[in-house]
């Protein structure tokens, strides 16, 4: 038998059959540069079943029914947002070190502002409703601009792409994702909610646990205001390689807004990339 595979050159491909019972026992794919070859063992014509291999148990819940509760308020208290407003201190040591300081205002349906001081470099990402503009507070270089998007989840998260080094995480806006606001993209081990505390004197949920990433394991401590569940600080720690504390000040669930404040232009003299 020959196959191309979708390719232009043809492969070969052996199948060795049981004589009695004709039933495929080996297969090779020659397709020149390599040979790949599969075979079949413990072969068993109708044998009887144990109905138990055919049970699936799932492994248990990683999450207990206590931190469910609070992942679902932050949920809830993100999506119900009409406006919002923090200032955010990023701190990441280990293999990469970096500190970052990112002011995020937010308004719905998608107005935002996102400006984040890393080193002497200010990048400012400003959406007005109707355009988009990026650009460097203090150099007079080419800046961007394209359509507004159309939610503030959108912006926080085309926000993300164009500077990555901002202290926020776009999934903390993202609609019906609860581990998405305390920062979990991966394969989690563990969340819990372990004893109250407090941050800066507010009483928070801290909530404890570990997830599988690229790299390894990170240990990761959420703390959440027990009053309106959002964040006030959240931990990445994943040993030598990688510790990041972020902090939250200011804090405001929606907050009166002026009108003028996403009317940001880049500085004077710069020119709109093309």
């Amino acid at each position: 038998m020959r196959w191309n595979g979708g390719s232009k050159k043809l492969s070969r491909t052996y199948v060795a059959l049981g004589r009695v019972d004709h039933l495929p026992r080996q297969m090779t794919v020659d397709s020149g540069p390599a040979v790949f070859t599969w075979t079949l063992s413990d072969i068993k014509v109708n044998p009887q079943l144990d109905r138990s291999v055919f049970t699936y148990t799932p492994p248990p819940d990683p999450v207990d029914s206590k931190t469910h509760s609070v992942l679902a308020a932050m949920a809830n208290a993100y999506a119900s947002l009409k406006s919002y407003s923090s200032r955010n201190y990023l701190k990441v040591t280990g293999q990469v070190k970096y500190d970052a300081c990112t002011s995020i205002v937010l308004q719905r349906p998608n107005f935002g502002s996102v400006k984040t001081l890393s080193g002497k470099k200010t990048t400012c990402i400003i959406s007005n409703g109707k355009h988009l503009l990026s650009f460097n507070s203090s150099e007079k270089g080419p800046y961007d601009r394209a359509a507004a998007p159309s939610d503030w989840y959108r912006f926080v998260q085309k926000s993300g792409e164009i500077d990555p080094q901002s202290a926020y995480d776009p999934d903390w806006f993202k609609p019906g994702d609860p581990l998405g606001v305390v920062g979990i993209g991966h394969r989690l081990e563990s969340l819990v909610t372990s004893l109250p505390s407090t941050v800066a004197g507010t009483a928070v949920d801290l909530l404890e646990g570990k997830f599988r990433a690229p790299g390894g394991t990170i240990s990761i401590r959420a703390y959440v205001d027990h009053d309106d569940h959002l964040l006030l600080r959240l931990t990445y720690d994943m040993g030598s390689a990688m510790s990041a504390d972020l902090v939250f000040t200011g804090v405001k669930a929606n907050p009166p807004l002026a009108v003028g404040l996403f009317n940001a232009r880049p500085p004077r003299g710069a020119q709109l990339q093309k």
